[in-house]
């Protein structure tokens, strides 16, 4: 059940992390709460992998997934 619990988390995570990345393709006010709160919980997960830049495009949310699935693939193997 805890495995299970992780799991629905880690998608939750990767679904929060594609909507920062979403978000960021298109214009909208920083200032208001909701992107505010959205930034503030993904930055924290993607600064480690910051250093993942092709010129002027951010890979560190590719990485961040890639990481979350391998976590997730390694927890649904311990079931």
């Amino acid at each position: 059940m805890l495995i299970d619990i992780c799991n629905i988390f880690l998608r939750i995570l990767s679904w929060v992390i594609l909507l920062r990345v979403i978000v960021s393709w298109i214009p909208h006010n920083p200032n208001q709460p909701f992107f505010r709160y959205l930034f503030s919980v993904t930055e924290p997960l993607l600064k480690p992998f910051r250093f993942a830049r092709v010129g002027m495009m951010d890979l560190s949310p590719l990485l961040l997934f890639l990481v979350i699935e391998v976590v997730r693939i390694m927890l649904l193997n311990l079931k």
